[in-house]
């Protein structure tokens, strides 16, 4: 009798990259597939799985027929990011296995029905009006300004900040019809009330339903002249510091039926409001490797995502204490041009005491668009830790101050 354990990972990219490795240090053969969202999103398969599949046009009776030739059994079903969520639901609901309930996956994936279900729970929501065409806007029963986003694309993809309605109605115009990054076809758009205060991400771990938040991060965006929403600084910090932040985010998360596994909530509060922009059942993503997270924390969220699966009895014993604070900062393009001239890190590191690495993202001659969400462009990415909150605001703020002498963009002229 084979007693050997298998799991079956589901687009095991971006903060996923290395649930393999966590597996397998459990001694559980992994098997890869990658949905029809994911083959449209990564071009590459990520390395180090025992088999890999591809589920065409998400077939789960397809899948279930192909999958005893590729392992004998199948005794988890995990996903790495947001391309995987709707297969991994559905396939752990045919196995019969741990996962989310399949009959509200919407509430996880389609940025409307997430809304509606916290309205209809009781939760504090954003108003929200669908729209299928510019002209859709003259009902509109909130002010500007306005957030547009697709239903259900990645990360601040397609978001956009609109001022007024002759803005809005361009860039729905613009829009509607064209391939989110999943590449499926724009039918639909989410116009939300514009909230303001404080953002937030809060990430976590659900297991029947309870949920152990494992580290918190203080957002900083800025809005591009393009309407792009860009993140400039994603900033590590204490849980503890924010409770009122993390009980709104635990009821959010029991509202859209998160009962297992990871999630990753934005959450904007104020002085009376605190509201979840959007969650995602799924591990924060960004390129922080395990060794950072053990230098961040004293337990790694990955790996109490795959506990939650495999060892849960250990889930407790996680505690999630901040060892080192840390920033993630992002610079962004503010005027297309031509790149000229960039620093390197080791002139850098001269400034920045706390400067745990930098990375430009353009390369000297290369000609630039401003950015216009996460995907860029970005001149560069620095990432900054300290177990000085302190020393960290210090370094932050000659960054915020000098940035522009990182690089030398010649603007392009008028003409071209």
């Amino acid at each position: 009798m084979n007693t050997d354990k298998w799991a079956v990972v589901i687009d095991g990219y971006s903060g996923g990259h290395f649930l393999q490795t966590l597996l397998l240090e459990h001694g559980i053969k992994c098997l890869h597939i990658r949905s029809q969202e994911g083959k449209n999103s990564f071009d590459f398969l990520p390395p180090g799985y025992a088999g890999y599949l591809e589920c065409v046009d998400n077939d789960v009776t397809a899948l279930l027929e192909q999958l005893p030739r590729h392992c004998p059994q199948v005794d988890y079903v995990l996903h790495g990011c947001e391309q995987g969520v709707v297969l991994s639901e559905a396939l752990s609901s045919a196995l019969g296995l741990p996962g989310n309930p399949t009959a509200t996956t919407a509430y996880r994936r389609n940025k409307w029905a997430m809304q509606n279900a916290l309205a209809q729970a009781g939760v504090a929501s954003i108003k929200q009006q669908l729209v299928d065409t510019p002209a859709a806007l003259e009902d509109l029963p909130f002010h500007y300004p306005v957030i547009i986003k697709p239903l259900g694309d990645g990360s601040s993809i397609n978001v956009f900040y609109c001022e007024d309605q002759a803005g809005a109605q361009a860039l729905i115009a613009r829009t509607l019809h064209q391939r989110n990054s999943m590449g499926e076809e724009i039918r639909q758009l989410i116009v939300q009330e514009c909230l303001q205060g404080s953002e937030y991400i809060v990430n976590s771990v659900s297991y029947q339903g309870e949920h152990q938040v494992t580290d918190a991060w203080r957002y900083q965006k800025r809005y591009i002249s393009n309407g792009g929403i860009v993140a400039t600084q994603v900033r590590l910090i204490d849980p503890r510091s924010i409770p009122g932040v993390v009980d709104y985010t635990r009821q959010a998360l029991t509202a859209l039926q998160i009962t297992h596994g990871a999630a990753h909530s934005e959450v904007m509060t104020d002085e009376r409001h605190t509201t979840l922009i959007e969650s995602g059942a799924r591990l924060m993503g960004g390129d922080i490797s395990r060794a950072i997270w053990r230098e961040l924390l004293t337990d790694v969220p990955a790996e109490a995502l795959v506990n939650c699966y495999c060892a849960p009895e250990r889930l407790p014993q996680m505690m999630f204490q901040v060892k080192q604070f840390f920033c993630i900062v992002l610079i962004p393009v503010l005027t297309a041009g031509r790149i000229t001239h960039l620093q390197n890190e080791s002139w850098l590191r001269e400034r920045l005491p706390t400067l745990y690495d930098y990375q430009p993202l353009v390369n000297e001659g290369e000609d630039v668009g401003v950015t216009r969400d996460d995907v860029g462009p970005y001149i560069g990415v620095a990432r900054l830790m300290s177990p000085s909150n302190a020393a960290l605001d210090r370094d932050l703020a000659w960054l915020e101050a000098f940035e522009d002498t990182l690089f030398t963009l010649t603007p392009q002229s008028s003409g071209r």
